[in-house]
């Protein structure tokens, strides 16, 4: 993308997470250091990454999506909630407007001279389930934990992303480097010419936190060394050199001093003054493994008798312009290795990976994102919520955790041509949330294409929400434990849009009865009504895998009348066209359908359906029932648990099983036989 055409258009966002403490409208700007961008390869050359990787890495982790439409770009969320979403549009001027960015579509509508209908060959298929979503953090052979640039005196600086070994296990050389430069601006004072004022850098340094906090500290004392006039300037005669001493871990607050070296923080509190000053020291690794690592920097003042001067303080004007802590071993710098954030859930079957993302979490030299909160001020994303909830976590945590959350469960998918008919029948556009006005359901564009002109536009729709899940996630590869759980018993609420049919409560309401009078010990699938003025379903997809071993097995009731549920009685199991092994919900649905279409007129009318899903063994008598005993050298049932035989060498007998794919288990047989003839001595009845 050409920078000048991005400057010549408009740009729309919106995000539906978003920092602690603001609203979601307020995501109006964002920073990120350039040096993620470029790593310097083995021969000493600087390698740029592609400009598609870092939009690329922008819209993972704000999980956006990108739309070039109209006369705008448009960045907006892909999650959205089948409600109103505000953003802000920055105009070509310059200036800024919140507005709502995301506006609602409503289809199947006949109204007069504003017809949004269905086409015939609207399709209807279902997301396979989750339970593992995967996030790779490309550090670009990045080195700094930490790194922060133009803050505050006072504001905490931290990484939490990473594991730091300790002492007890660490090279006796490892070492943790903290270097920068601060820029001081004072006023003058009304004391005494000669008074003399001490700048001296507090450091609040603590690893890990809560109970497993551990800080790093110091005291300060007078400087005997330089009173006695060895390393003491004449021009300072009036001020009590100090030093920083005795450093010390401590499971308790604790405080590091650093005294600026070649009195760079000595000054006249009388004069006016604006300097910098340069610092570096040296903190050793904790005593044992930490997560975590957190700086809060900050200056006191001393005056000529070596006493805090809070009047002092008071008159300078502290910003600092760049923190950064690195590790060194073995006398080297050492970068930090890419690493994966994995959200995890109990339920759910496939893997999702999102792919890389070069910004989010780590220091700020390494792509840390900060947000601007309101004028002029900007916040870490490591202190991100969602809609749903309030509970903290960093950028790429929440992104892997939503994504999951929205794709840990099947969602419905609908595919097809809206028709347009009629003077104020309105053209959608890409990012609209769409809403059936028949099924009163929201859904999220994934894919959208206007057909020549306005009168008929290609949609993929997929039911928008989320589902209030326990999700687990760690940070592999950094060696830091388990971070975060988020949903079920934490108070997560519910925003799963539901399916809903002509009679939008009592469908939903059917779907949720107990059904094993009719069904036993299958699972109901599919709730699905056919109604003079239309149909609904609800649907609980549980996927197209079934267990090693195993085979989907589909099952079709259905009753005469439409919106019947299961107490009322007459269910009977469809007599044709019932789903093969293996066939899939929507294969299931295209056999309702072709069951009501071989109906005839005087037959045809309101009927009621249920899908059952079920997963039944590969093996012989899992799929023909009736057998009085069986027998075989091979598993016949898949949850036979016992042995195929016994056989004997003439004194001694041992029992051999079936393998993992149910055959003879032939290793054990050879084994126990050790190259000796041995007989059956028992059959076991393996169909039992």
């Amino acid at each position: 993308m050409g920078r000048g055409r991005l400057q010549r258009r408009r740009l729309h966002h919106a995000a539906e997470t978003h920092p602690a403490g603001t609203d979601l409208k307020s995501i109006k700007r964002s920073r990120i250091h350039t040096n993620p961008w470029s790593t310097v390869n083995s021969s000493g050359a600087t390698e740029y990454i592609s400009c598609y990787d870092l939009l690329q890495s922008l819209c993972l982790t704000y999980q956006w999506r990108l739309y070039s439409y109209g006369d705008a770009w448009h960045l907006l969320p892909v999650a959205l909630s089948g409600e109103l979403t505000p953003g802000t549009v920055l105009q070509w001027d310059g200036t800024e407007v919140d507005r709502d960015v995301i506006t609602q579509y409503d289809f199947q509508k006949d109204a007069a001279a504003d017809v949004r209908q269905k086409d015939a060959g609207w399709r209807i298929s279902y997301t396979p389930p989750h339970n593992e979503v995967r996030l790779t953090r490309d550090t670009s052979d990045g080195a700094s934990v930490i790194s922060a640039f133009n803050f505050a005196s006072g504001v905490e600086q931290t990484d939490a992303s990473l594991t730091y070994e300790g002492s007890d296990t660490a090279p006796s050389d490892d070492l943790y480097l903290v270097h920068g430069r601060i820029y001081i601006v004072g006023s003058a004072l009304g004391v005494a010419e000669d008074s003399v004022g001490n700048i001296v850098l507090k450091n609040v340094i603590k690893w890990d936190t809560g109970g497993s906090a551990l800080y790093y500290g110091n005291s300060l004392s007078d400087n005997v060394v330089q009173q006695q006039g060895l390393f003491y300037s004449s021009t300072y005669l009036d001020t009590q050199p100090i030093i920083a001493q005795d450093p010390v871990f401590s499971a308790s607050v604790n405080t590091f001093f650093h005294v600026p070296q070649e009195f760079q923080g000595v000054y006249q509190p009388s004069i006016a003054t604006s300097r910098y000053i340069d610092f570096e020291f040296i903190i050793p690794p904790p005593t044992s493994e930490k997560t975590g690592l957190s700086i809060t920097p900050s200056i006191v003042v001393f005056d000529n008798n070596a006493s805090l001067s809070s009047t002092y303080l008071a008159a300078l004007s502290v910003n600092y312009v760049q923190l950064t802590v690195q590790k060194w071993s073995n006398n080297q710098l050492e970068l930090i290795n890419d690493f994966d954030i994995v959200a995890n859930a109990s339920t759910g079957r496939g893997s999702l990976d999102l792919g890389r993302t070069y910004v989010g979490a780590l220091a700020a030299s390494m792509g840390q994102i900060t947000v601007q909160t309101s004028a002029g001020v900007y916040g870490t994303s490591n202190n991100w919520v969602c809609q749903d909830n309030d509970d903290n976590r960093a950028i790429n945590t929440l992104a892997v955790e939503e994504t999951l959350q929205r794709h840990n469960k099947p969602k419905g998918v609908e595919r097809g041509s809206i028709v347009l008919r009629g003077t104020s029948a309105a053209v959608p556009e890409p990012f609209n949330f769409y809403k059936d006005l028949d099924t009163a359901t929201s859904y999220a564009p994934v894919n959208w294409q206007l057909n020549a002109t306005a009168c008929e536009v290609d949609v993929t729709l997929r039911i928008t929400g989320r589902d209030a899940i326990s999700v687990t996630t760690q940070e592999q590869g950094t060696g830091k434990g388990v971070d975060t759980t988020v949903g079920g018993s934490t108070g997560q609420n519910v925003v799963q849009a539901c399916h809903q049919c002509a009679d939008t409560t009592s469908s939903v309401g059917h779907f949720a009865e107990d059904w094993s009078s009719i069904i036993g010990s299958q699972t109901l699938e599919a709730y699905y009504t056919v109604l003079p003025d239309g149909t609904g379903r609800s649907v609980s997809n549980q996927g197209d895998t079934p267990a090693s071993g195993y085979s989907i097995r589909r099952r079709i009731y259905f009753r005469l009348l439409g919106l019947h549920g299961a107490a009322d009685g007459g269910w009977l199991a469809l007599p044709i066209n019932q789903p093969a092994l293996n066939d899939t919900l929507d294969t299931a649905f295209e056999k309702i359908d072709l069951y009501m279409a071989a109906l005839t007129t005087a037959t045809a009318g309101a009927y009621s359906f249920i899908v059952t899903y079920d997963e039944v063994g590969d093996d012989l008598l899992d799929n023909y029932s009736g057998a009085t005993a069986a027998y075989g050298l091979r598993r016949l049932r898949a949850a036979y648990t016992g042995n195929a035989i016994e056989v004997t060498d003439g004194s001694t007998t041992q029992d051999i099983g079936f393998d993992s794919n149910g055959e003879l288990d032939q290793s054990a047989l050879e084994t126990y036989a050790n190259g000796a003839v041995v007989k059956v001595s028992k059959w076991y009845r393996s169909g039992k």
